[in-house]
């Protein structure tokens, strides 16, 4: 409340100093009128600050995001990336199992990281190393990410 006092008093200190300062004619009326719209809204600054309450619309609560909503649609959206680069990957390498660890924010679904395990594949020591960099990028383009955020492993 002290701070709406001083405010007051200080519009009305410098529309009384613009009074005094400016010469008479046009220009010194806008500036008063000016002024005083001034002091009025400096003085009704309380009642706009008022918080309403009528029946179910308040503006004076904060809203909490409902967490279960939003960890069942994270799951829902990751298991659809899971399933999609399983098919995807299916169709070229053979059977794979993917598990996408990703976080929900407000921007969407923020990947951390994609594992890509193949399961009972014969693979040639020499081509290990260029099937797991193709099957990464392949992953990576995807998902959209970069390629040390995708890992693959072979049993």
């Amino acid at each position: 409340m002290g701070n709406w006092a001083i405010s007051v008093v200080g519009t009305v200190l410098l529309t009384v100093l613009a009074d005094v300062i400016l010469p008479d004619g046009q220009t010194n009326k806008y500036v008063k009128t000016a002024l005083s719209v001034v002091v009025i809204v400096a003085m009704l600054t309380p009642l706009l600050k008022l918080s309403v309450n009528i029946g179910w619309i308040s503006y004076d609560k904060e809203y909490q995001p409902q967490l279960q909503y939003l960890y069942s649609v994270e799951v829902k959206q990751e298991q659809t990336l899971e399933d999609m680069l399983s098919d995807k990957l299916a169709d070229k390498y053979g059977q794979c199992e993917v598990d996408v660890d990703a976080t929900l924010d407000q921007d969407g679904l923020e990947i951390n990281k994609v594992c890509v395990e193949l399961e009972k594949r014969v693979i040639d020591s020499a081509q290990q190393n260029i099937l797991f960099t193709e099957i990464g990028k392949t992953v990576a383009s995807l998902c959209g990410v970069s390629e040390d955020r995708v890992e693959v492993s072979w049993q």
